[in-house]
């Protein structure tokens, strides 16, 4: 099992930026990237990557506290969020409609509560056309990650150091995986939105991170073969059309297995060194404002415009969507991490200030809007 010291993995900024490039391109432009939707769980699974390796590090060091866990995710998660919900609900003041208003309340009770999946659920199917007027659409698979980490955390501190954890996490795979397979046939919608069976595609980043040294020496090809199969195969899906019918089911596993292949680079690698090349490192950089940012501003794009915007109006919103995300990364995210790096009280300040920021739309009523004529 790889405990080691973290290496910042350049990579992963590229990575991180392959996954939005193919969601937003997706959202923007679904007739020539119908597949894009699959960053959302190339996502996951560097998610599941990235936190497991933080948190079993500190666990084998004995030096895992929740506390400082669930505050280190609240200040990564919370800065731009509140910043993009205070901006919609501006928005949505000076020009939606009444009964789009007070949707939209539900809406934000869902996001800041971090239960939009069920929401979502019970409303409507993520590829249904009504889904584009929804503007807090995409926290939804926000919503899967923080009710994935409520468990988590607990389940690698009580579990890494005993004899039989490598049955637990592949035991706890297999069976997200097999609900995630039957409920796709039996109702897409449960599938996609229920957290229970999105779970495994976290859980293998997760898998990959504890046991990268044992993978590594059974691997017979180099990994820079393995990577570029990966590349191919992620390209290869942003294009597919197959997809979405039976989404996500054991269709789920491809991307993840791409995203799985790629994270699979050395230091030194060819594709390594193309993944963080300054392009690829500045759309990762932003990949987590430029996510909350162009389905805000695309779906209010299609309020307005009785959802057919033009081909004009799309290109304005997305050119405009990696500006805002660019300025919410260098004025929210990058100065909040500076503050609080080292300055445990202002940490907790920011902490609770952000919190209550995300939380207090919630407790808006949204019982009368503006009455924007359509």
């Amino acid at each position: 099992m790889n405990n080691s010291k973290l290496i910042y993995r350049h990579d992963i900024d590229g990575l991180r930026a392959l996954a939005i490039i193919g969601v937003v391109l997706f959202h923007f432009f679904p007739k020539t990237f119908p597949g894009g939707f699959v960053g959302v769980d190339v996502f996951f699974v560097i998610s599941g990557y990235l936190i497991t390796s933080i948190v079993a590090k500190k666990v084998h060091q004995s030096e895992f506290y929740f506390y400082e866990f669930y505050q280190r995710r609240i200040l990564r998660i919370f800065p731009a969020l509140s910043v993009v919900v205070i901006f919609l609900i501006a928005l949505a003041h000076l020009n939606f409609t009444s009964r789009e208003y007070v949707d939209l309340g539900k809406e934000l009770i869902g996001a800041s509560t971090f239960s939009s999946n069920f929401l979502y659920w019970s409303q409507i199917g993520y590829f249904d056309k009504a889904s584009d007027l929804k503007p807090l659409l995409h926290l939804w698979s926000l919503a899967i990650e923080e009710q994935f980490y409520i468990f988590w955390p607990a389940f690698i501190a009580l579990t890494l150091k005993r004899k039989h954890f490598f049955s637990y996490i592949c035991s706890i795979i297999i069976l997200s995986f097999l609900l995630c397979i039957y409920f796709s046939f039996q109702d897409q919608n449960f599938a996609f939105y229920m957290p229970f069976t999105r779970f495994w595609e976290i859980i293998l980043g997760g898998f990959v991170s504890l046991f990268e040294s044992d993978i590594r020496k059974k691997i017979k090809f180099t990994t820079e073969y393995l990577s570029l199969a990966g590349l191919f195969l992620l390209a290869y899906l942003f294009f597919s059309t197959f997809m979405s019918n039976t989404f996500p089911g054991y269709i789920a596993l491809l991307p993840c297995f791409a995203t799985l292949l790629i994270l699979s680079l050395s230091p030194g690698n060819y594709l390594y060194n193309i993944l963080s090349n300054s392009i690829f490192k500045f759309f990762g950089h932003i990949s987590y404002p430029l996510y909350l940012w162009h389905w805000v501003l695309l779906s209010s794009l299609r309020i307005f415009q009785n959802n057919k915007p033009t081909t004009q109006e799309l290109w304005v919103a997305l050119i405009l969507s990696v500006l805002l995300s660019w300025l919410t990364y260098e004025l929210v995210e990058k100065k909040i991490k500076r503050l609080t790096h080292s300055n445990p009280k202002r940490r907790k300040k920011f902490t609770y200030s952000f919190l209550a920021l995300v939380l207090y739309p919630s407790q808006f009523k949204f019982q009368v809007g503006p009455s924007r004529p359509v």
